[in-house]
């Protein structure tokens, strides 16, 4: 039985509100506000005043061309002949590797070969393939080799280095990729810009800290040094603000005893490394309640909504009394624009329906002969229920002898368990070693 229909029906003194206002004012309570004034250094501020000509763009792309350059890069592939015994004067190795240069001279498949007699089995599976390469990431002969290799297919000397003797073969290469002045220009010009704000932002915040601690019960002097105006901030709570009031520490700052007491300058408020602030008190406001005019609406619909749902519960009240004398209710349910509903083998925890509905079910007495087994239960949105139990039915898991003998035992192992860990906790156990029985001739 819907709560919401009984709404037009009814009616609320102006008592009634102002009854319900006093006796609830810790609803609503107005928390503690304040306004502050403040100045803000903003380092993206700074850069939009900051010009930077094409000359300086330039000279630094020169400078840093290093950072706009991807260098060239080889794909290589090898074929690792391994010293014996760590001897770097391995004639063996070296006759060996010799051999296997001769065999790609002679036109054999690199990939081929990589896989029968590479000693870097790794990639010797897939044809001796170290993907690409930059250099550093090798020893030097082995860069320097590497870095010989022109075109793509070119096969190395002999190349030793600390693990044996290597042949290359260049497979695979991309050029050196220089990004274009004119591509990254305003992006440099951007980066340059900035870096001069922030060189700015370090000094003009250093002299807004000085001058707002020097003169602590005006923001004018610091505002017109740093060249900032002075702005006013929102009613700020102790949570819940926007930037740059949203940090812990600005709003520590503004409800500190040096802003609201003493009614001075706070201290530089640094918000991050961009931003920083420093503020002065304009308006606190203390908690109080709200006065009647401002929570009237709110407090009407308070009431509206209990008077609904107590009409709702003295219906369905009324309803469960006819229904348990066996009267039929149908034509009652229909002016009321509801009826029954039948669900069957609902669970204790159902979700087919609202929890409340079945948390009432599982309680009501078993239904017998001539007896109704029926409740009235409120529902989680406000409406109110008639519920009625019909029949009982047993879960057949549950009732399995087999199955409840063997969560019995379950249970008793699980409890007896926990009582020998309980007993451990905090006792002293001393555990004696038992010598092995000798054995007798």
């Amino acid at each position: 039985v819907s709560a919401e229909q009984f709404k037009a029906t009814i009616e609320l003194t102006d008592e009634e509100v102002n009854s319900y206002y006093l006796a609830n004012q810790a609803r609503f309570q107005n928390k503690e506000q304040v306004k502050v004034d403040y100045i803000s250094l903003n380092v993206a501020d700074l850069a939009k005043d900051i010009e930077v000509s094409d000359q300086d763009v330039a000279s630094y792309y020169q400078e840093n061309a290093a950072s706009y350059t991807e260098a060239a890069q080889r794909r290589i592939s090898h074929i690792l002949i391994e010293f014996n015994d760590e001897n770097a004067d391995d004639e063996a190795a070296k006759i060996q590797a010799q051999a296997v240069l001769t065999r790609l001279e002679q036109g054999e498949d690199f990939a081929a070969l990589a896989k029968e007699v590479s000693n870097d089995t790794f990639s010797g599976e897939n044809g001796g393939d170290l993907e690409w390469l930059e250099p550093g990431v090798m020893e030097e002969s082995f860069d320097e080799a590497a870095l010989g290799l022109t075109n793509v297919g070119d096969i190395s000397q002999l190349v030793k280095t600390s693990f044996g003797y290597h042949v290359l073969k260049l497979t695979d290469y991309k050029e050196e990729v220089v990004q274009a002045l004119a591509d990254i220009q305003s992006e440099l010009r951007s980066k340059l810009s900035n870096d001069q704000a922030q060189e700015e932002f370090f000094t003009l915040q250093q002299e807004m800290a000085r001058i707002s601690f020097e003169f602590p019960d005006s923001l004018e002097d610091a505002a017109a040094e740093v060249n900032v105006t002075i702005q006013t901030s929102p009613w700020l709570l102790r949570a819940g603000n926007t930037a740059p009031f949203d940090q812990a520490k600005t709003i520590e700052a503004a409800f500190s005893d040096i802003v609201l007491q003493d009614n001075m300058n706070s201290d530089l408020i640094e918000v991050n490394d961009d931003v920083a602030i420093v503020l002065r008190l304009n308006t606190f406001q203390e908690a109080n309640v709200k006065p009647l005019a401002e929570v009237e609406a709110q407090i009407k619909d308070i009431l509206v909504n209990q008077k609904a749902t107590e009409k709702a519960q003295q219906t369905v009240d009324s309803l469960l009394a006819d229904f348990k004398a066996g009267t039929d209710i149908s034509p009652q349910l229909t002016a009321l624009n509801t009826s029954f509903v039948s669900k069957e083998k609902v669970a204790r925890y159902s979700p087919e329906i609202d929890q409340s509905i079945s948390r009432a079910a599982f309680v009501l007495p078993h239904p017998v002969s001539d007896v109704i087994s029926a409740s009235t239960v409120a529902l989680s949105n406000g409406d109110l229920a008639l519920v009625e139990v019909t029949a009982i039915g047993v879960n057949e898991t549950a009732a399995n002898p087999n199955l409840a003998q063997q969560q019995t035992s379950q249970l008793a192992q699980s409890a007896y368990q926990s009582f020998v860990n309980s007993l451990k906790v905090g006792a002293e156990i001393t555990r004696k070693q038992v010598a092995e029985p000798v054995a007798a001739y």
